[in-house]
This record gives C-alpha cells, structure tokens and sequence, in this order.
C-alpha cells in the first residue's frame, strides 16, 4: 500500500470516526432521556454526588427537579422508604427546565434489591389551604407546565390517605382529593409501578365520602 493510500485509508478511518461520534451525538439530542445523568438516590442522610456509591439524599433529589438548572433529570432511586414532608411533592417549576423528567426504582433482580416507596409523611398537608378553592387537590408528581418525557417506573407511590387528619376526617367540611401523578408530558410511559393510599373528601369527584 502507498502512502498516499495509507494516509487516504486512515483519513477515511478518521472521518468515518467522526461520524459515528456525530451520529451518536444526534441521537443523544434527539432521544433526549439517553444523554441525561442518571442520578442515584438512597435514604441516607449524608449528602453525595449521585453516583451509586455516593449517591444523593432525598432533598438532594428533589431539588435536581425544583431547581430548574437542568434540562434532563433522571433519578434512580434505591431500595427503600422515602418520606416526601414538602407538600408540594415532586413538582416541576414554572421555568423552562427540567424538559424531560424520569424517576426510577432500580429494578429487583440486581445486586441492589428491594422495594422502591416514595411515601407522604403524616399530616403532611399541615392545615386547611388558604386558597378559595372548594376542593383542595393533592398530587404527589406532578408539573407546571408541558414537558416533553415523563417517565415513572419499579416506584411505589404511597398517599398516605388516612394521616392526612388536618383535612381528612368529620371536621374537614371542605373537599379533598389525593392524587398520585398530575403530569402534562408529550412523550412517557408509566409502568411497573404499585399507587396506593389515595382518596378523596368531601365534595370532589371521586365521591361523597371518604374513599381510602
């Protein structure tokens, strides 16, 4: 082989290289999901980088989605019990980010196995709301504006229903309703996921009484 064709033939190698690596990089922006850092989450106390040795605590997480700085957020969650004590839950912000939001359970059957709970802490309503709505709903996911992919999976929702007892019982005259997921998404999926707990009070659609 020449030179000139050894040089031709590695020059090809080159481009073609590049190429992939173009190719690659375009179905990473087009998929969307596949270029996001997944983010690791256990029931640990010590805060970490979201690796899985040293992953995030759960406020950590939380904020990943709150805080609006990222356009994928992808979080894994350890096996375990994560109590969500802000009553908002998770909840996407009115800003431009996160466009593409997943939380996932590491699946059963890895080294890592176990159920995966996101639950309400008690009463984590607090009070009545101040807003004049007759009915006072209650999502645990949920989002603000329109994303492009929510995806929830191998998760365990738990409402929590009946410790909500500031508006769930005879005394809370008003209607309210708990919802697992309120989501508004373009693309997603929701799969092996177990919602449980929820209900409603009062005057809401669901019904008269308390439903749990």
């Amino acid at each position: 082989m020449s030179p000139y064709s050894q040089q031709s033939s590695q020059g090809s190698s080159s481009i073609l290289g590049r190429a992939r690596q173009l190719g690659l990089a375009i179905g990473l922006s087009v998929g969307g999901m596949l270029q996001a850092t997944h983010y690791y989450v256990s029931t640990t106390q010590t805060p970490g980088s979201g690796t899985s040795l040293s992953p995030l605590t759960l406020t950590q997480a939380l904020n990943k989605i709150q805080s609006g700085a990222e356009q994928d957020v992808d979080l894994r969650f350890l096996p375990g019990t994560y109590t969500i004590t802000d009553p908002n839950g998770i909840r996407s912000p009115y800003s431009s980010n996160p466009r593409r939001i997943a939380l996932i359970g590491v699946p059963t059957g890895t080294s890592m196995t176990g159920e995966c709970i996101l639950k309400w802490a008690d009463n984590v309503v607090g009070t009545e709301p101040t807003t004049d709505d007759r009915v006072y709903e209650h999502y645990f996911a949920s989002t603000t504006l329109d994303l492009d992919r929510f995806v929830l999976e191998n998760l365990t929702l738990d409402g929590n229903f009946l410790s909500q007892t500031s508006v769930v019982g005879p005394h809370y005259r008003e209607g309210y309703k708990s919802g697992a997921v309120k989501v508004s998404a373009k693309t997603g999926r929701i799969r092996n996921c177990v919602i449980r707990n929820f209900g409603a009070q009062g005057i809401v659609p669901w019904g008269s009484t308390v439903n749990a």
